[in-house]
């Protein structure tokens, strides 16, 4: 995918996200991108003619000479874009807001994980690749131990990066936390050692998950909860995710801290 076609991306986002793509946009596309003011001008009115063509009438307010008011893009109140996004890459919003608005205007917490070791990575990525069986030294929760896996695939979930392998020290299906693999013992095993994802069922089921709003919320603020969590009137929305990785959805937390949905398998 090429330049043009992310920062046509990027403009999209700022059409869905503010509705213009006008003075202070174009300031902040022209530092993103390291292009030229008439490079911006030319990628505004590509934009702009895409769009338009995709969806067969004028989306941007006009003069009485038909021109684009004040030379930027502004999308009439009367326009809804669709939700189908029109280019390959568009930007998300929390993405957009961060390149847009910059850490002085727009601030994002969470609580860190430790990213795994590139030398970990590595060998579990050239496992996956070569169907080879490695050795990983694992600590858990409640202990440290070593064994023997077959990767197949990696899971990004709740901040943390998980490989899913058959564990041929309990002959079942487990996933492992990367940062937790503390290192990996070189050691040969036959090829035919190697167990893939063939039957790794729960990996390869994508379940219908349901959140669910908690029963004890108060009625007054039940309201901004459905809003928050996009629940329909019964106070429920469903989302699919591979069996495998839904119970890392939500982690546990102490009384005060609770979420006010709640997230089960159907």
């Amino acid at each position: 995918m090429g330049q043009n076609e992310i920062g046509f991306g990027w403009i999209e986002a700022a059409l869905r996200c503010i509705g213009r793509f006008g003075s202070s946009e174009k300031a902040v596309y022209r530092d993103l991108f390291r292009v030229s003011e008439p490079t911006v001008s030319r990628h505004q009115a590509r934009v702009m003619d895409l769009l338009e063509g995709k969806c067969g009438q004028e989306l941007f307010e006009r003069d009485k000479r038909g021109r684009v008011t004040g030379g930027r893009l502004e999308v009439k109140e009367s326009i809804s874009l669709p939700e189908e996004a029109f280019f390959a890459r568009v930007w998300g919003v929390e993405e957009w807001l961060q390149s847009f608005l910059t850490q002085r205007r727009f601030s994002t917490s969470e609580i860190e994980r430790d990213p795994p070791e590139f030398s970990i990575m590595r060998s579990i990525l050239r496992a996956m690749e070569d169907r080879s069986v490695v050795k990983i030294c694992y600590q858990s929760r409640s202990q440290k131990a070593v064994r023997a896996i077959s990767p197949h695939a990696l899971a990004r979930v709740a901040g943390r990066i998980h490989v899913r392998a058959y564990d041929h020290s309990s002959n079942d299906y487990r996933d492992f936390v990367l940062s937790r693999v503390l290192r990996i013992d070189t050691e040969e095993f036959g090829a035919e050692a190697y167990i893939g994802p063939e039957a790794d069922k729960e990996w390869n089921d994508i379940a219908r998950i349901i959140v669910e709003e908690k029963s004890d919320i108060p009625k007054e603020a039940l309201s901004g909860v459905r809003s928050d969590f996009g629940l329909d009137e019964r106070g429920r929305k469903t989302i699919r995710a591979r069996r495998a990785v839904a119970r890392y959805l939500v982690d546990e937390v102490k009384d005060g801290m609770e979420s006010p949905v709640s997230i089960f398998l159907e």
